[in-house]
């Protein structure tokens, strides 16, 4: 009987687990907000093909980020995949016709193929954008 009160005791925590994980991406990734101004926006791309670069070298990849909607575009986050990229970007409002830039840095540091991915949330209905960059490393 022990072992059945325990299998139920490890499921309870395994649902619990998932409906927190659940709730916590919600909050986190949510645009729903009743109180958030929304707005529209067009990216240049979202894709950034660099090339080849040295090794030990840093690579840029630029996303412009133009603001199509009526009210000011605000990036609240940007999220890289990997302790090798950077991204830098302008951290106050964009108005409504107005372009802004986020810049990512790549640290060349293994030789090969890479392919790295940016999350960003803006203030935004198709927020959080999902952009990519590749290259290649070499000696």
């Amino acid at each position: 009987m022990k072992t059945k009160s325990n299998s139920l005791f490890y499921v309870f925590l395994g649902i619990l687990f998932v409906a927190s994980c659940s709730i916590v991406y919600f909050v986190q990734y949510s645009n729903n907000s009743p109180d958030q101004v929304l707005t529209e926006i067009k990216l240049s791309t979202n894709h950034v093909e660099i090339g080849k670069s040295n090794l030990k070298k840093t690579s840029f990849a630029n996303f412009f980020v133009q603001n199509t909607g009526q009210n000011a575009m605000m990036i609240k986050s940007v999220k890289v995949d990997c302790h090798c990229t950077v991204a830098e970007w302008d951290k106050n409002s964009v108005e409504p016709r107005d372009s802004t830039k986020i810049q990512v840095k790549y640290d060349n540091h293994l030789l090969g193929y890479y392919k790295r991915v940016v999350v960003v949330e803006v203030n935004a209905k198709n927020s959080p954008l999902v952009l990519t960059f590749a290259g290649e490393t070499v000696e």
